[in-house]
């Protein structure tokens, strides 16, 4: 209802900030930080990783690894008889 003294003067425009300028700022911060995210999470090497069958529950599979680099997340297990789960 009751406008300060510099809103009644200058209207809207006192407090409006230019559309663009959001949303570009907005835009690039949440990509910088997605894309940073993701990459750190799905990081992984190439290389084939030898590992251990921990537990099998199901269809669940839980293999540890000596290193701190893990395969690629969609490649498939592959054991030393010859089962393949993936």
């Amino acid at each position: 209802m009751f406008k300060s003294g510099v809103a009644r003067t200058f209207g809207r425009s006192a407090f409006a900030r230019p559309a663009s300028t959001i949303l570009s700022s907005t835009r690039s911060a949440v990509g910088n930080n997605a894309l940073r995210a993701l990459s750190a999470r799905y990081a992984s090497t190439e290389a084939g990783k030898t590992g251990k069958i921990h537990q099998v529950i199901g269809a669940v599979v839980d293999v540890k690894f000596d290193t701190e680099q893990l395969p690629a997340i969609l490649n498939a297990l592959e054991t030393e008889n010859g089962a393949t789960f993936g």
